[in-house]
């Protein structure tokens, strides 16, 4: 298996530094506007209602007692005349006050309960926020640095001088075509060769003319 790793752009991996860096950044700003949101949400239920509905269920329940008092003083006032007093609005204004203060009993109550959940919650909450507050303060950084040796390590590479490469031109046609450059090398020896040994053709020599004169002889 080929381990050489194919890099075509050595600012890209900078670039994506830069950026993993800025992720970093952002992330920790929105995790802990995140979290001063929830803690303040988490104690105006826990704190807030709590004590605004049980101050609530006090005063309405004072309330009733007023009422009440009304409705016997109401009671006792008309009966000194010999009849039975219907006492119909005190009794209405009685009925009001139970009901606000059955009410505010109701959502002190719902408001413990989920006082109860939302703790739970938020414990959950904050477990899970350790992890990603970890990764981001242990493994991203760890990342970040991985990605300063692999820069460093290329620039290196980029700075050794490579040795002279043929062209790629060149070695496409030299591979392409090994066996015809050989023949072509042989087939031009054989030629020299053969204009060496030829002799030259007969119209080339020079032509001797007869002689004229008389043989001369000896006695």
């Amino acid at each position: 298996m080929d381990d050489a790793a194919r890099v075509f752009n050595v600012e890209a991996i900078s670039d994506f530094k830069v950026a993993l860096a800025m992720f970093v950044e952002d992330a920790r700003s929105a995790l802990t506007m995140i979290d001063v949101e929830l803690r303040r949400g988490v104690d105006y239920i826990t704190h807030d209602r709590p004590a605004y509905w049980q101050s609530e269920a006090r005063r309405r329940a004072d309330g009733v007692g007023r009422a009440k008092e009304n409705l016997a003083h109401a009671k006792t006032f008309k009966a000194m005349d010999g009849y039975t007093p219907a006492c119909t609005e005190e009794k209405k204004e009685l009925e009001k006050a139970n009901n606000r203060m059955r009410n505010a009993e109701q959502r002190l109550q719902a408001t413990r309960h989920w006082c109860r959940e939302i703790t739970h919650e938020m414990n959950e909450f904050e477990g899970r926020l350790s992890q990603v507050t970890s990764l981001l303060d242990s493994e991203m950084p760890k990342a970040i640095a991985v990605l300063e040796r692999i820069i460093k390590s290329l620039d290196k590479y980029l700075e050794v001088d490579t040795p002279n490469i043929p062209k790629a031109a060149d070695n496409v046609t030299s591979m392409a075509n090994p066996v015809s450059t050989q023949a072509d090398k042989e087939d031009k020896k054989t030629t020299e060769d053969a204009a060496v040994e030829q002799p030259p053709a007969e119209e080339d020599q020079p032509q001797t003319r007869p002689s004229l004169s008389k043989p001369t002889t000896r006695i």
